[in-house]
């Protein structure tokens, strides 16, 4: 340390405290994750005491064959069967493995359903 100049000695001294301080404060700050243990009856325990609380929930069965559900109307709309694709989409094209895929489509026609066939 003879050869280093005074000013330089004090620069590396306070980086070193800095260095020191910044580290305790960081350690000293931080929240360290704790273990935790939980044994299997408590774990179970909450779960029974929450089957007691679904067991005794009881519904008015009497408002399914009440006018009001009973009005209710689904607007759901219909699925149908779409065409399949190729066997491996991420396949070059051409590169197929040869066999034809045969699918089956419904087509809706003035309120029917007409089951068809087609080759891929």
């Amino acid at each position: 340390m003879d050869n280093i100049s005074p000013a330089i000695q004090k620069t590396i001294i306070s980086l070193i405290i800095i260095l020191g301080l910044g580290f305790f404060l960081y350690y000293s700050y931080s929240s360290s994750p704790t273990l935790v243990s939980v044994s299997a009856s408590i774990a179970g325990e909450d779960i029974l005491n929450l089957a007691d609380k679904l067991n005794s929930i009881s519904i008015d069965k009497s408002i399914f064959t009440s006018n009001s559900f009973l009005s209710l109307k689904d607007f759901a709309a219909a699925l149908y069967p779409e065409n399949q694709g190729r066997p491996n989409p991420f396949a070059s094209i051409g590169t197929d493995s040869g066999s034809t895929n045969s699918t089956k489509t419904q087509t809706s026609s003035g309120g029917k359903v007409i089951p068809s066939t087609g080759e891929l």
